[in-house]
């Protein structure tokens, strides 16, 4: 099933024991919701680089 989501919000859906993140793109800024395990680190770089180009990543909230 695909769901659309309003402009500017990306969720990166990962797979079992990884962590699902959300990118918030907006004019105040860029928030990543849940940057998930230190072992997947370089997967969740390369897909917030990916979605934000040249923009920079401002706020990081860890939910948990």
């Amino acid at each position: 099933m695909t769901t659309l989501l309003p402009l500017g919000i990306t969720v990166f859906e990962r797979g079992w024991l990884s962590a699902n993140n959300i990118l918030f793109q907006g004019g105040e800024g860029n928030a990543l919701i849940d940057s998930g395990y230190a072992t997947h680190a370089d997967q969740t770089v390369a897909l917030v680089r990916a979605a934000l180009g040249a923009q920079p990543l401002t706020h990081l909230l860890n939910t948990h």
